[in-house]
């Protein structure tokens, strides 16, 4: 991403290089901007870390650094140009380091806020079911993981015929408490198994955090015409960023990086099945007063006015949910 002021006739122009991936026990990377200027000279570079757990920079003032130190997780780091008039210009790029493991999983788990894997007798711990976000004794159950293999997992039943509920046609349940403060920085993993999932134009959310100024949810991961996105919504207007197909019949990791803010100083980084297909930073991710999450469905297009569906049932189910603050890092969270 790169951004520039414009404080003369002609901006800067720079690149933080390529996006780098490295797995420990390797534990640094070199850094290489490269900048012009149209009219002028670079005058001098500052290095910023966005986002991430650790690493230690050699220089901070030169077009290259080399960064030691990092552990297992995600980075994003900034260059920021200025030139000999005082305009200036910022590009960032991203490091990902994988544990030994290869990244998915095998991660300390340290830093949770949450650690859900729905195996014991009481599924629902570290979620409140206060609010009775769900119709029918169907709607959200414990069952045997589709796949085989050992353990439980929640399984989510809706369908076109289920009655009304908050407004919409819904199986959710809601985070314990507030765990997305207006200012703050989380992780979060699941994995997926989309069972009855026909490609349909209605969509829905599968996963959302809804905002608590009465506006709109901030974020969700929605379906929509057969294919996953990730969703920030605001009273300007809804942004969009694809995630790939609903593939069905087998279990899609998720992992979400978030530096919530009202402001522009946000980040967003969402991975599928190890990959990461989102890569924000300086954006606005959160609402006035914070979020909270809600984990299932909520299909508005089955509702009065929501639209129009040619489904009539979703299944899917839900497994290794975990929540991690802002010392997390990927493999913490990854399923």
């Amino acid at each position: 991403a790169v951004s520039a002021s414009a404080n003369s006739f002609f901006t800067p122009v720079v690149s933080a290089g390529s996006a780098q991936t490295i797995t420990l026990p390797a534990s640094s990377v070199t850094l290489r901007s490269t900048a012009s200027d149209p009219d002028g000279s670079i005058a001098s570079y500052q290095w910023t870390k966005v986002s991430g757990n650790g690493g230690s920079f050699s220089s901070t003032t030169s077009y290259t650094t080399n960064i030691t130190g990092l552990t297992a997780g995600a980075y994003v780091f900034n260059v920021k140009v200025t030139d000999n008039q005082g305009a200036t210009a910022n590009s960032s790029v991203g490091v990902t380091v994988n544990g030994t493991t290869g990244g998915g999983g095998g991660g300390t788990r340290a830093n949770l806020l949450q650690d859900a894997n729905f195996d014991g007798s009481n599924a629902f711990t570290g979620f409140s079911l206060s609010g009775h976000q769900y119709c029918c004794d169907y709607s959200i159950t414990q069952v045997a993981s589709p796949d085989g293999a050992a353990g439980k997992v929640l399984k989510y039943d809706l369908r076109s015929t289920d009655a009304i509920v908050s407004g919409s046609k819904r199986a959710e349940i809601e985070s314990g408490g507030n765990d997305a403060p207006q200012t703050s920085e989380r992780w979060y993993g699941l994995r997926y198994y989309l069972q009855k999932y026909d490609a349909d134009n209605g969509a829905e959310s599968i996963i959302q955090w809804h905002d608590v100024d009465g506006t709109t949810p901030p974020l969700s991961i929605q379906v929509a015409g057969g294919r996953m996105r990730i969703m920030q919504s605001f009273t300007s207007g809804n942004i969009p960023t694809d995630l790939g197909a609903t593939t069905t019949g087998r279990w899609i990791s998720i992992v979400i990086h978030v530096k919530w803010t009202t402001g522009t100083t946000g980040v967003l980084e969402v991975w599928r099945d190890g990959v990461k297909m989102v890569n924000k930073v300086n954006v606005r991710t959160n609402s006035n007063g914070g979020s909270y999450m809600k984990l299932g469905i909520n299909k508005w297009s089955w509702a009065p006015g929501g639209g129009s569906s040619s489904a009539t049932q979703r299944i899917f189910y839900i497994d290794n949910f975990r929540m991690g603050n802002e010392n997390a890092t990927y493999n913490d969270v990854a399923p």
